[in-house]
């Protein structure tokens, strides 16, 4: 093997050269060109812009000799930005085949390519353009099975927020299946823009952090102020996203069900979007904890959905003077491993994606999200890393995921019931759940660890110590990507269940509203259709949370009495309880009900235990056979 190739990045690379210069990662970033010249730029036309900035048919961006010691892909002027990502000047056939760039990049693992030129641009430069449209044939790579993406964006341009963070999410696909190649014309500007808008997206880093590393990495990167800015106008953006919890305690600040989920939707694609589709990410994660403390096992949709990934330290989120004062979360000792989040892909319409297992070039132009999560399932269950695993984007062969959400059947913890679960559910709620009814339940878990979680639901105060972890845990929700690790670590089951009543509370109005639970009860004879006149998301996250409930059963009455009372009670916002009790656990702005409504509201729960059970019960023998 060439040992240029064996040394062309190594652990250093991963190294964030301001940990060792602190004037360079205090620095501002000045953009690369003069006003003057910017300006020109605008004017002038591409053809002419090539003779006068790239030199023509001796452009240096097409030629190989010109860069010594800047080639990390030898024949190419390229950097390692970190051991997974390079940033390139556009090759062209004359140099692909000069240098053997396809095998360098097999050699290197770099399994997809990103190009970010538009079609026809740069003609002037170099050896001139292929009938693709680009300096070279994207088959050359598909041929070696490499993945070849194509987001065309103006030469010293930008592009709106919104497709960035699609473009930056299918980079993050991409580094799932190996190392990537990015380019533009010289893989300065756009290029750079690009991955800055990962660094940010990723590691959450300020834009001027991002850019003074890439710089250091590869000089003159992110050339033009508007470049510039839209790194900036990026990290606004996601900081918009990234709230879980309001930081302000006006309840004018609070958000909606509604509104969180479109923003949860923007942040998460692939497989854990097909599981959060409807379900908010912090009761997922939190009833998901509690379930494993319980010891009834653990979804294989949370284990895809956190498949490790090694996140370097100098990458932490970095509070902003906005932000909530600084509590340092130090978690409850865990028996768990810490589990690394990491998201998978996704595609949105307008992305220009070509794939290929075969000589066939195969092009995407208008894949919707649920095909890209077909192919990125088909991904991330591939593990022969033959040819087998790419794929034809089309709609005639695009593969489905046989275990996508559907018909309301939102996953929980594996279910296992039961044979008794065959008991019959007759029409009428009541009289199908007399005092002293039993609720047949699962033969694994230890009964006292799914007793303590389930008096843990039942906490509505905590003790000072819980809530300052509480209070810390969602400040690292808010300002880094380690809060949804921390929970899934966190072992004291009253700091979780804290933090999902905050949530649930902080919301602008109820998951369950009024209307909706008077509608609800009118189908006291069949829960499920009542919840399907329910909006998407609350029937999927009422449908979730009555199905954890059920992997906690048996429980005594009491206590599943009182444990229904406060769930509903927050999902509510208003004071379910069956019996006179203290009100020290009601909110401010909670309302009281009729007498009759609690009662009701918690049969028809009830039922809809009974109805889960025996539906997961037909669907375990059915997979069992």
């Amino acid at each position: 093997m060439n040992s240029e190739l064996e040394e062309g990045h190594n652990e250093k690379d991963d190294t964030f050269l301001w940990e060792f210069n602190e004037a360079v990662a205090a620095s501002i970033p000045n953009p690369q060109y003069s006003v003057l010249t910017e300006q020109a730029q605008g004017l002038i036309s591409l053809k002419n812009q090539c003779a006068l900035f790239c030199g023509g048919r001796n452009c240096k961006y097409d030629r190989s000799d010109c860069w010594e010691g800047q080639m990390a892909i030898t024949g190419l002027f390229s950097h390692w930005v970190s051991k997974d990502i390079l940033a390139m000047a556009r090759p062209n056939t004359e140099v692909m085949i000069k240098h053997r760039i396809v095998d360098q990049f097999v050699r290197y693992k770099i399994m997809s390519v990103i190009n970010l030129q538009e079609t026809g641009e740069h003609a002037s430069c170099g050896p001139g353009l292929e009938p693709s449209g680009f300096s070279y044939d994207p088959q050359d790579f598909m041929s070696s099975n490499i993945y070849f993406y194509n987001f065309a964006c103006q030469d010293y341009g930008t592009l709106s927020k919104s497709r960035l963070l699609d473009m930056v999410r299918v980079m993050q696909f991409a580094l799932t299946q190996g190392k990537v190649a990015i380019h533009c014309h010289a893989g300065l500007g756009r290029t750079g823009l690009l991955i800055c808008c990962y660094l940010v997206f990723t590691y959450r880093i300020s834009a001027n952090k991002a850019i003074t590393y890439l710089r250091e990495k590869r000089p003159k990167s992110i050339q033009t102020r508007k470049q510039m800015l839209c790194v900036r106008e990026f990290v606004e953006f996601l900081k918009k996203l990234w709230i879980v919890f309001p930081y302000s305690p006006d309840i004018s600040c609070e958000f909606t069900l509604q509104q969180y989920m479109n923003r949860q939707r923007k942040l998460l694609h692939g497989y854990k979007l097909r599981i959060l589709k409807h379900i908010p990410q912090i009761i997922y994660y939190v009833c998901e904890r509690l379930l494993e403390l319980a010891q009834c096992g653990s979804t294989s949709a949370l284990s895809i959905m956190n498949k490790t990934i090694t996140i370097p330290d100098s990458f932490s989120a970095q509070a902003s003077e906005e932000e909530i004062g600084d509590i340092p979360y130090r978690g409850s000792t865990s028996s768990v491993d810490k589990i690394h989040s990491q998201d998978d892909v996704l595609k949105n319409d307008r992305s220009h994606v070509l794939y290929s297992n075969t000589s066939q070039l195969s092009a995407c132009t208008n894949c919707d999200n649920e095909a890209m999560d077909a192919m990125e399932y088909h991904a991330i269950n591939q593990s022969d890393g033959s040819a087998n695993s790419k794929m034809h984007c089309s709609d005639s062969n695009l593969m489905k995921d046989s275990g996508a959400i559907a018909g309301g059947n939102f996953p929980v913890t594996g279910f296992f019931l039961t044979a008794e679960t065959s008991t019959s559910i007759t029409s009428n709620t009541k009289n199908n759940l007399p005092k002293g009814s039993h609720l047949h339940t699962f033969p694994q878990g230890d009964k006292n660890l799914k007793h303590r979680i389930a008096n843990a639901l039942c906490c509505t105060t905590f003790s000072k110590e819980v809530i300052l972890q509480k209070d810390a845990l969602k400040q690292e929700l808010n300002n880094s990507n380690n809060g949804w690790k921390l929970i899934l670590t966190e072992s004291n089951p009253e700091v979780l269940v804290a933090l999902m009543w905050e949530w649930l509370n902080r919301l602008q109005e109820p998951i369950l509203r009024y209307r909706d639970s008077k509608t609800l009860l009118t189908y006291s004879d069949d829960p499920f259709l009542g919840l399907s006149t329910l909006e998407k998301s609350p029937h999927a996250t009422i449908d979730y949370l009555n199905k954890v409930v059920v992997r906690l059963l048996p429980l005594p009455e009491p206590v599943l009495d009182h444990l229904l009372e406060v769930l509903l009670s927050h999902l509510t916002h208003h004071y379910i309880c069956l019996e006179p009790c203290s009100v020290s656990w009601k909110s401010t702005h909670w309302l009281e009900l009729c007498h009759s409504t609690p009662l009701d509201l918690i049969n028809f729960f009830k039922c809809l235990l009974q109805m889960n059970q025996r539906s997961m019960s037909q669907n375990t023998l059915s997979t069992n056979h």
